[in-house]
């Protein structure tokens, strides 16, 4: 499967602006632009000079080609998929255990 050099930097900017828990808001403001600026590049709509790019970069704290990597593209799908399964088994482990902490107390204490 063939993905785009657009792809790919949408997918990258997205992993490591997540990472930096920044919204599309805050980056666009941070680099000085429109508040939607971040989104029209993530949807696709616009795509950033290399001086952008730069300034992308050095926000995010990240060497700019990481934004340009298929391998890491990959790999951060993988971590972003993996963080949100950590997240949803975490918090589906905890209402199971309130629950079932709340049936033993139930039974042995009341």
């Amino acid at each position: 499967m063939d993905i785009s050099l657009q792809d790919i930097f949408v997918n990258n900017l997205k992993f490591y602006r997540k990472r930096q828990n920044l919204t599309q808001e805050a980056l666009s403001e941070r680099l000085g632009k429109g508040l939607s600026y971040i989104n029209k590049i993530e949807s696709k709509s616009s795509f950033p000079t290399i001086q952008v790019i730069e300034d992308i970069s050095n926000l995010l704290e990240i060497k700019p080609y990481l934004l340009f990597c298929d391998s890491e593209t990959l790999k951060n799908v993988a971590l972003t998929n993996q963080e949100d399964f950590i997240e949803k088994l975490s918090v589906s482990l905890s209402k199971h255990f309130s629950d079932d902490l709340r049936d033993i107390i139930k039974t042995e204490f009341l």
